[in-house]
């Protein structure tokens, strides 16, 4: 039957291993916006759960039109159940076992893989180095084990066949898409999926609810206004930052929105600098939205990993935030420096704050910043991922 556009419809399968539109991170709420955008194209979808999904996110897929069904865990037992539901292409949502599973137990199905982490395969995501991901080997996986020497020998005995098995398992699906240009790219060298096999699927936002919190940017008052938004993870950066603002030369003031095992670093940082630092902790999108809305500020991404997309980055831009981001990975891939924002060197605090010293010298450089990048996050609205993801959709189908 055609669907809109003329593209035939499909019935997709999206296993994830959980969902949570509370608390959760950037790519539940992608999930989320992505089945909305391909229901309201038409497409007939089924999001599975490996993990039981509380009531406010269960009710909030069934308002956009998706049925929701929680899995059965324990080895085969998920695949098996998933491939119950009858439908044309499966999608495993992050770096899932299951898509194997999938394609071993489905045969004649269409299966794709979809990966927005690197954490699929770097062993220790803080030991990261500059470039480290482009040519990771046995050897980077094992120096970086976490653990003892005794669990990075039985690394060092069986990893070599890991990497080989999840080669040829990602080689025998039907595609492998990726939340970014730079994440496919890490992923090529090392597990040689053939570029024809691969699809570049970002996440998206709603940029018209974004939209409705935008005003005009006040006036600053010579101060530049830092903010980072983030979970308070280690390899979010909030460390890096900090060192940055410490070598920050001229007023500054500083912004938190996040919580996490990191909470301590920050509140040190508030009480050395009580006049300087503000902490808000956790605050839900639609109000935290409102809360940045007109503010003068200078989003700062220091995250110290390979960051695969980068969803915040764009909500910022989305409001007209002008956006300080690291020179790799996806934030690199969205932002063009200069342009619609300023790259500082990767894990560089000296750099960053030598980035942040020129954003309050040039206060009318990074409100043109802001407003391009407004154009750039529009391009990321759910509605127009959503099409690219139909699109790939009905080919595989075909």
């Amino acid at each position: 039957m055609a669907g809109v556009d003329g593209v035939a419809r499909v019935k997709i399968v999206i296993v994830a291993p959980k969902i949570n539109l509370e608390t959760g991170g950037g790519s539940h709420f992608t999930l989320a916006l992505v089945c909305r955008g391909l229901h309201e194209r038409g497409v007939d979808v089924t999001v599975c759960s490996l993990a039981p999904t509380a009531e406010p996110s269960a009710e909030a897929l069934r308002k956009l039109g998706v049925t929701l069904v929680d899995l059965p865990t324990g080895p085969g037992a998920a695949a098996d159940a998933a491939g119950r539901i009858a439908a044309a292409i499966y999608v495993a949502y992050g770096p899932l076992p299951i898509a194997f599973d999938l394609k071993r137990r489905v045969p004649g199905r269409r299966v794709i893989a979809y990966l927005n982490t690197l954490s699929g395969f770097c062993t220790n995501v803080l030991e990261q180095r500059d470039g480290c991901w482009l040519t990771c080997g046995h050897a980077d996986r094992v120096r970086h084990h976490p653990g003892r020497p005794a669990s990075r020998l039985a690394y060092l005995a069986t990893g070599w066949s890991t990497v080989a098995a999840l080669a040829r398992d990602y080689r025998a699906l039907d595609a492998v898409a990726f939340d970014s240009a730079p994440l496919r790219d890490a992923y090529g060298p090392v597990y040689g999926v053939p570029v024809a096999q691969t699809r570049v699927l970002p996440e998206c936002i709603d940029f018209d609810a974004i939209r409705l919190a935008a005003a005009p940017r006040a006036g600053g008052d010579g101060t530049v206004e830092v903010l980072f938004v983030a979970a308070l993870a280690g390899y979010k950066g909030a460390s890096l930052l900090v060192d940055a603002l410490r070598r920050v030369r001229g007023p500054w003031r500083l912004s938190v929105f996040g919580d996490g095992p990191d909470r301590p670093v920050v509140e040190a940082f508030r009480a050395e600098r009580p006049d300087q630092v503000a902490f808000h902790g956790h605050v839900d999108n639609r109000r935290l939205f409102a809360e940045l809305a007109g503010r003068p500020f200078v989003f700062v991404h220091p995250c110290l990993w390979f960051e695969a997309f980068g969803r915040a980055v764009i909500e910022a831009m989305a409001l007209g935030l002008p956006v300080v981001v690291p020179d790799v990975g996806g934030p690199a891939w969205l932002v063009e420096d200069g342009v619609t924002g300023l790259h500082y060197h990767h894990r560089d605090s000296t750099d960053l704050a030598r980035r942040i010293e020129w954003a309050a010298r040039h206060p009318a450089s990074m409100a043109a910043i802001g407003e391009r990048g407004v154009e750039t996050a529009r391009r990321f609205d759910y509605r127009a991922v959503a099409a690219i993801w139909h699109e790939t959709l009905a080919e595989l189908a075909a």
